[in-house]
């Protein structure tokens, strides 16, 4: 039985309140960088990761706009076989 994972869109201030945790661990898993330098480094790679997946929510408020670019996209990806990477 393997195990699922599923990926879900992530708010950036999820990732700050995540930063600040690990800032805070001192258990082994934990390099040398100070605590600050440390949350700025998780939070960096966290959003470049979130965004990389597509999946680091906007703190940009939505446009009217924004279902029918989805909508656009999606069909672009299905009916025309363009890649997420093409239609981006």
């Amino acid at each position: 039985m393997g195990l699922t994972t599923h990926l879900q869109n992530v708010q950036i201030e999820e990732i700050k309140k995540a930063s600040e945790s690990w800032a805070e661990y001192r258990g082994p898993h934990r390099g040398r960088k100070t605590a600050d330098a440390a949350a700025d480094c998780f939070n960096r790679v966290a959003k470049k990761w979130f965004r990389f997946h597509g999946l680091l929510a906007n703190s940009v408020p939505a446009t009217p706009y924004d279902d029918f670019v989805r909508d656009f996209v999606e069909r672009l990806a299905s009916t025309q076989g363009l890649s997420i990477a093409t239609v981006r």
